[in-house]
């Protein structure tokens, strides 16, 4: 039953157009299993991994914001980047 309501999760969540992990079906098992000491190990592994990718987005966007703009758009956005939030 428990499996169950997982699945319903990932649907909603794909349904969002959120990538569904791959990991989801490992999280379902480790829960219906009882397994809580490897759901939780892999949920903050999971959780690690985002905030990680997060960050790393963050600083991407800081240092090469600029110049990705101009290449991905035109120089004209390029100049104009200061009144972009952030």
């Amino acid at each position: 039953m428990r499996l169950g309501i997982a699945k319903g999760c990932a649907l909603e969540i794909s349904r969002r157009g959120i990538p569904v992990l791959t990991a989801t079906p490992r999280l379902a098992g480790y829960f219906s299993a009882r397994e809580m000491r490897c759901f939780r190990r892999l949920a903050w592994q999971l959780a690690g991994l985002a905030c990680l990718l997060g960050a790393a987005g963050i600083a991407a966007a800081l240092v090469l914001g600029d110049l990705l703009l101009g290449l991905l758009y035109r120089p004209a956005y390029e100049a104009h980047a200061g009144l972009l939030p952030g």
